[in-house]
């Protein structure tokens, strides 16, 4: 009988040993199971942050493109109807005769063409076209000067396009439509 306690003793104390050890390892099991739950749910909100942020940099990718053609086209026909003044010799002696058509149709367009460079220009540009407007009209600026700020007006658009580092100038963009500008450029 005394080989059965002993057994029985042996067999209790590994058993105890065992539980022992097992409730001695709940705390960490728990954790790990916490853990990786928690791990999981994190990568499973990672993911879904990074396809939402895809997605939303990918619709202002295209917003930016869309605004940027929009701001071309703006630009373009500024730029067209600002050339007119330079060289259509017609459209100038219709304006100097005050021909009311043609003075309310150029009006009408500078208007809209202004409010695009509001909307699409750069804050530095639509100054700078408020500045040009405001000293031509009241005849501070005249002959060469108008046609100087025009082009450094131009090179500003250029510039608000995205070519932020140009190298061109007011004289680049005004040799392309004044013929003999090379004899006024040094002109104040």
């Amino acid at each position: 009988m005394d080989y059965i306690i002993i057994i029985l003793q042996l067999v209790l104390s590994i058993v105890v040993l065992l539980v022992w050890m097992w409730i001695k390892e709940l705390p960490t099991s728990f954790h790990k199971l916490h853990q990786q739950t928690f791990q999981h749910e994190l990568n499973q909100k990672l993911e879904s942050f990074k396809t939402t942020l895809s997605r939303e940099l990918e619709v202002f990718r295209i917003s930016h493109a869309e605004l940027q053609i929009r701001k071309t086209e703006e630009f373009i026909s500024f730029g067209n109807l600002q050339r007119e003044f330079l060289t259509d010799k017609e459209l100038l002696k219709k304006l100097e005769a005050g021909e009311s058509e043609t003075v309310n149709e150029i009006n009408k367009k500078i208007l809209n063409l202004a409010t695009g460079l509001f909307f699409f220009a750069s804050d530095q540009t639509v100054k700078k076209y408020g500045d040009w407007k405001t000293r031509s009209g009241k005849g501070e600026l005249a002959g060469i000067e108008i046609v100087r700020q025009f082009g450094q007006l131009m090179v500003a658009l250029r510039k608000d396009l995205g070519h932020a580092d140009t190298a061109l100038n007011e004289d680049d963009y005004l040799n392309l439509f004044v013929t003999d500008w090379y004899k006024h450029q040094n002109e104040i």
